[in-house]
């Protein structure tokens, strides 16, 4: 008979194994649940420790479910447990969430619409209703809550009893957004455990929103001028530069800010899963070569990642993607892709191989890397000196990464890449791994190698439209201030130096981080062909069930709004 432990870890196993499943909040509450309930049980969370995982790691199971967490949330920049709800309330054992329409108001009475297609000052109404997690069937709650925030200053709370659905509507007087949060409670007006708080809203007129602060005239003369200064650094000197800027740092980094490599063997491998820093087993190498890579560059920093490439290809017949990381500080992953050469840069340039407890944790949190481009005044978070901060040297770090490897006599130790490389290379990332790629789809152009950048794409991308905060626009739970010289440094800025191909994935209407607004205006400025899609009920970390997720497309190649319901957008 098969035990409860494998019964969930086949259902573990099943989740993390499924591209939807993975990015899908109510799927991972059943692995949140299985957190809170060893916290709870020490007999159960004996059971987990117990079982090791045939994923040849030799990781325990609630290893495993740790593992799994921190790799999500250092893809994504942010900690998904925060957004997830244990089922564990008697009344809704299976769970709650819900489901958002938009509507408005139209000769014929109120008709179903796209939240994108709104003009400013029309009247945008909602009806968030409340369904059975397994079931799927509408359910009637002792109260459903809500608010809404519009960018042009106003807000609005309500509430009904006893109901499974609840509406209500708001508006934009400028080209803007709002943002709802509707929650579903018990008598007392606590929210239900178990139940997914909805977090819905609407743009009005969105191809007309602008930036709150014009972009600097002299914006591209400032980074070709900071490029030229990093091509002056060969990133394959071997010696060290003593720094003596004003970006903080630890570990003695600066005396690695030089040039090494080294290929992956099997024993190197065996390192990193007992470091907990990947679970892919030794076979893997049989099908493609890897390299951790650490590149001289300006700053107190190296550009540090990894590098793979899979075996046996024809001359010239793949491009390289580059892969960014979202905030916070960890140690990197190797990413092995079957039809790409993948490359996978820090954006903070610390050692690989490094676990969270011999290096992150103490740079994460209250760190030095636990505020970086906020512009709230702690460390490595100003942009007072436009010439020697953090954010600067993170896109020149990037940039020498992408130099390295565009250049067959810098890469000469790494032969294998200029053999397979076709060319073209296409962005990907999330959060400040989307901020990077917008960054490096602009700056990109003032490098001298050729380059044929496909595409970035950049998920619900950071740092877009700091001084939105001084704007009344949506406010973001991030500690976003806006501070001297940010535009130079602002992603909606960068955009307008932008002519590739772009596609933002997913702008989340209910992101409490980069919020919605602001990505709309760096979509804005991208100067060519360009899609954005939209997701209902999203916030930064949270995705509705994947069968009942509502899309809404727009790219300027057609001019038209899209109205999906798709679990495969992306």
């Amino acid at each position: 008979m098969i035990s409860r432990i494998q019964k969930e870890y086949e259902a573990f196993k099943s989740i993390i194994t499924n591209p939807h499943y993975r990015n899908d909040t109510s799927k991972l509450n059943i692995i949140y649940t299985m957190v809170c309930n060893a916290k709870k049980d020490a007999k159960y969370k004996a059971e987990l420790e117990s079982f090791i995982v045939p994923d040849g790691t030799g990781m325990n199971f609630l290893e495993a479910i740790d593992t799994f967490f921190r790799e999500f949330n250092n893809s994504h920049g942010v900690d998904i447990r925060l957004s997830l709800s244990p089922f564990e309330n008697p009344d809704f054992p299976r769970g709650l969430y819900f489901i958002v329409k938009t509507y408005k108001e139209g000769k014929n009475g109120i008709a179903e619409c796209s939240p994108i297609e709104y003009k400013i000052g029309e009247k945008a109404i909602f009806r968030a209703t409340v369904y059975d997690q397994v079931t799927d069937e509408e359910v009637v709650v002792p109260l459903v809550k809500y608010y809404i925030y519009s960018e042009d200053g106003t807000e609005e709370r309500g509430e009904k009893e006893n109901s499974s659905f609840i509406e209500f509507s708001a508006t934009c007087h400028r080209p803007g957004a709002v943002r709802a949060e509707v929650t579903a409670c018990d008598k007392n007006g606590m929210p239900i455990s178990g139940s997914e708080k909805a977090v819905p809203g609407a743009v009005f007129d969105f191809t007309e929103m602008k930036t709150s602060l014009p972009t600097p005239d002299d914006l591209g003369a400032f980074w070709q001028s900071e490029v030229e200064r990093m091509k002056k650094v060969n990133p394959t000197d071997t010696s060290v530069t003593p720094y003596n800027g004003r970006v903080a740092h630890a570990f003695n980094v600066t005396e690695t800010n030089y040039y090494h490599i080294k290929k992956a063997d099997r024993d190197y491998m065996a390192i990193l899963r007992s470091k907990k820093l990947t679970n892919v087993p030794d076979e893997v190498l049989d099908n493609y070569d890897l390299w951790e890579f650490s590149l001289k560059c300006p700053g107190p920093c190296p550009a540090t990642g990894y590098v793979s490439v899979p075996k046996d290809k024809e001359p010239h017949s793949l491009p390289i993607k580059f892969i960014y990381a979202g905030y916070s500080a960890h140690s990197p992953q190797p990413f092995f892709l079957k039809n790409s050469i993948a490359v996978y840069s820090t954006h903070h340039g610390y050692p690989c191989a490094l676990s969270d407890e011999e290096c992150y944790n103490e740079l994460n949190g209250k760190g030095i890397l636990g505020s970086y481009g906020k512009g709230n005044g702690k460390p490595n978070s100003d942009f007072d000196d436009i010439h020697d901060g953090y954010t600067l040297y993170l896109n020149l770090r990037n940039l020498q990464v992408l130099r390295f490897f565009a250049n067959a006599d810098l890469s000469s130790d790494i032969p294998e890449v200029f053999k397979v490389w076709n060319g073209d290379v296409n962005f990907d990332g999330g959060s400040l791994g989307g901020y990077q790629v917008i960054a490096m789809s602009a700056l990109v152009n003032f490098l001298d190698e050729e380059i044929n950048v496909t595409q970035g794409k950049a998920e619900v991308p950071g740092f877009c439209n700091y001084a939105g905060v001084n704007d009344k626009r949506l406010p973001n739970t991030f500690d976003l201030h806006h501070s001297k010289n940010a535009e130079y440094f602002d992603a909606a800025h960068l955009a307008t130096l932008v002519t590739a191909p772009m596609l933002i994935p997913r702008n989340a209407f209910g992101d409490e981080l980069c919020v919605c607004s602001g990505i709309c205006m760096a979509f804005n400025n991208f100067k060519g062909k360009k899609e954005i899609n939209f997701l209902q009920n999203s916030s930064h970390g949270y995705r509705p069930k994947p069968e009942t997720q509502l899309w809404y497309k727009y790219s300027n190649t057609d001019n038209v709004f899209q109205n999906k319901l798709l679990t495969n957008l992306e």
